[in-house]
């Protein structure tokens, strides 16, 4: 077999097991560990979940959607606070004048993914004018003191 052909192979049978092995933590996470009761064991297969898919990448999990949403988690964390209740509301308004009649169930199915989607959308406009900004701002500011220091150093080494 050529070098192609055996890289491709190797490729998917990484993506099966990575399938194989994230499906069978979830599964432990979901099933196995409330029943068991270990202390600690959701850290554990959480790093073993991290562990599993840096070797065999799961394309559902490892894809740039999921990259995007990591570089923008830090404000959805932020941001989501703040969109609970305007996205409830606007949810609950929804639901009484178009969805007459619907569960509570149905509404708290649809009331997260809104949430989530409208948590993505501003953190990713926070991220664009207001991280990114202030992390260049940050790296100015750092470079400065830096030159300043270095400055200051080479004027107490010199003789005179």
């Amino acid at each position: 077999m050529n070098d192609r052909v055996t890289r491709a192979i190797h490729r998917i049978r990484n993506r099966y097991l990575g399938y194989l092995i994230t499906s069978a933590i979830f599964l432990a996470m979901g099933f196995v560990l409330p029943v068991v009761g270990l202390p600690g064991a959701y850290t554990w297969a959480a790093a073993l979940l991290c562990f599993a898919l840096y070797h065999f990448p799961n394309p559902v999990l490892s894809n740039a959607w999921m990259a995007r949403i990591g570089q923008v988690s830090f404000s959805m964390y932020i941001v989501h606070f703040a969109l609970l209740f305007p996205v409830f509301t606007l949810m609950s308004w929804i639901t009484r004048h178009v969805g007459a009649g619907l569960d509570d169930s149905v509404f708290l199915i649809l009331y997260f993914p809104v949430l989530a989607l409208a948590a993505f959308a501003v953190s990713t406009l926070t991220f664009r004018f207001i991280e990114q900004p202030g992390i260049r701002l940050g790296r100015r500011l750092i470079k400065c003191r830096a030159a300043a220091i270095g400055r200051h150093a080479l004027a107490q080494s010199l003789p005179g």
